[in-house]
């Protein structure tokens, strides 16, 4: 046989085994062979194919098959310089005008199918057509891949976004019908490394789950899938949370701070409350206070009062009985209020039950008065007033008694060694603020928390800081006798220093949020800008965002498995 023929012959075999669906494909791939058993046959020192009978067929098949192999995986890669792909992309090009935006439409929603169903779009359609035809399924299944494989080659590109726009498409729809674990548990709404984790947990066995579904529609390895999945899965839920907290801090560089009152601020905003709830002039009739009075009676009669079990209630009832038949004005009940407010006994929850139940009477009364209750005056003016007016009262009182806690902190730092332990004073004494956190909200408790427990980063300096002299003599006189022999010890003493220094500056700024929370009203968002909408956007898109990254490494992961088809 000749060289031509040889040529020819394993052409038109190609052709009939379906290898390749063009003749000008399947005369690369037999030119290539050709090539191939030349080379093989001049380096054995044999004729190139006269003597093919004559050879070691055991060698000559191991040979051949390692070729094969080789030249076949290169055609199957679809990238610049394979024969197969230009030879592809030259005969789309070659194509008439009105065709190729037909082609590459049906190329596009076919690899976009393909990532879509996770390859298993391309089973079913092989079974129905094996039905159809007649074909063993097998055979239909490749055809259908090898058609995808041609869309792949004749536009490299845009087949990839097809077929990764489907990947993404495919868990984005399962997850809006509720099929995901994003966000569940109340991991949405955590915040810091504990909320970072916990979203990235969640996402790991949903994120399993689509590498198996992939691996098992593209014939792979599940296990191995699985395990890509989960990795792309953890990875994609992290890196979503890193760009969108990110975005969401570049662009909240754009966003206006709110205005926070100082304590004297506070004070004359009290002032001027209280000055308006006079200025409505209102005064109660004789008959909404002796309502007031039966009210709390039946309070106190519910609860079994007895006036020696709880004698701050019993003082403030007292005071109220004194009321009986007169009018009241709002000032006047507030001061009852006052009363109540100040009868509170630690540890004594009767009384204090009691006392709560004066206030809740009061406060009844003055916000929501009947038409025959108000002698004079406005009365819903002077609700609002006097409702701001407490509110302020409520925090000029907290900043106070925390102010307090820090001074007496500051006072015994400096009253003993050379004042460098003002961080634990400021720590104990809050500690005590703490420990009875009357009137106090759960963000100015949290706050609070936050100073007297410290943060681990916050603490680890603390524990540095100890090799400062600064405060303690001990380490100071250690620090001046171990540089004089080694300056290392110096440098240590130093890198206590500044350990020191910064651990202090973090209580302190967590301090000055403690301030900062109760002037804005208790609550931690009020002391901060409110989000803008770019800020809304990243926050909202955090979650897809790490469902697109995770995808599209379940798919590029898989893709890279190459491994054969069945």
């Amino acid at each position: 046989m000749s060289d031509d023929e040889a040529v020819q012959h394993y052409g038109r075999t190609g052709q009939m085994l379906g290898v390749f669906d063009t003749p000008a494909n399947a005369d690369m791939y037999a030119q290539e062979l050709h090539k191939t058993q030349d080379r093989y046959y001049q380096q054995q020192q044999r004729l190139p194919w006269q003597d093919y009978q004559a050879a070691p067929q055991q060698d000559v098949a191991a040979q051949t098959a390692a070729e094969l192999s080789a030249i076949t995986q290169s055609f199957d890669t679809g990238v610049e310089g394979n024969p197969v792909a230009d030879a592809e992309r030259a005969r789309a090009e070659g194509m008439a005008g009105w065709k190729q935006p037909i082609v590459a439409a049906s190329d596009a929603i076919s690899l976009f199918g393909h990532g879509a169903s996770f390859g298993f779009a391309d089973k079913a359609a092989a079974g129905v057509r094996s039905m159809v035809t007649g074909q063993p399924y097998d055979e239909e299944l490749a055809d259908i891949r090898n058609q995808l494989q041609g869309a792949r080659d004749r536009a490299p590109w845009a087949g990839m976004a097809s077929e990764l726009t489907g990947a993404v498409a495919g868990p984005a729809k399962l997850a809006g019908k509720g099929l995901t674990l994003a966000g569940r548990g109340g991991t949405a709404a955590m915040e810091g490394v504990k909320g970072v984790l916990a979203r990235a947990g969640m996402m790991v066995p949903e994120a399993a789950a689509y590498g198996a579904l992939s691996a098992a529609g593209n014939d792979q390895d599940i296990g191995t899938g699985a395990g890509i999945g989960a990795v792309a899965g953890g990875l994609g839920s992290v890196a979503g949370d890193a760009v969108s907290a990110g975005a969401s801090k570049v662009a909240g560089a754009f966003s206006k701070k709110p205005a926070i009152p100082s304590l004297d601020e506070i004070s004359a905003l009290k002032t001027a409350a209280y000055d308006r709830a006079d200025q409505a002039g209102v005064a109660f009739t004789p008959t909404a206070v002796d309502r007031l009075r039966s009210n709390i009676a039946a309070d106190f009669a519910d609860r079994g009062f007895l006036p020696a079990n709880e004698p701050g209630a019993a003082a403030v009832l007292k005071e109220i009985e004194n009321l009986k038949g007169q009018n009241v004005t709002l000032k006047g009940l507030d001061t009852i209020r006052k009363m109540a407010g100040n009868a509170y006994i630690p540890g004594n929850k009767s009384n204090n039950a009691l006392t709560s139940k004066i206030i809740n009477q009061i406060d009844e009364l003055i916000a929501k008065p009947g038409t025959s209750d108000v002698l004079m005056g406005d009365a819903n003016a002077g609700w609002r007033a006097i409702s701001e007016a407490r509110s302020l009262a409520s925090r000029e009182m907290k900043a106070n008694k925390v102010s307090e806690a820090l001074s007496k902190a500051e006072l015994r730092a400096a009253s003993t060694g050379s004042g460098g332990n003002a961080d634990n004073a400021t720590r104990q004494n809050l500690r005590r603020v703490l420990e009875k956190p009357r009137g106090f909200t759960a963000d100015e408790q949290a706050a609070l928390e936050k100073v007297v427990r410290g943060t681990p980063g916050q603490n680890a300096l603390r524990l540095a800081g100890k090799l400062s002299p600064s405060g303690n003599g001990l380490m100071a006189a250690l620090g001046v006798g171990g540089a004089m022999v080694n300056p290392m010890v110096g440098i240590a003493s130093l890198g206590g220093m500044g350990a020191k220094s910064v651990a202090d500056s973090m209580t302190n700024r967590n301090v000055q949020q403690i301030l900062d929370i109760i002037a804005a009203g208790g609550q931690k968002s009020a002391t901060q800008a409110a989000p803008n909408a770019l800020q809304r956007l990243a926050q909202s898109e955090r979650e897809p965002l790490s469902r697109l990254l995770m995808s599209l490494g379940v798919n590029l992961g898989n893709a890279g498995l190459n491994a054969p088809r069945k």
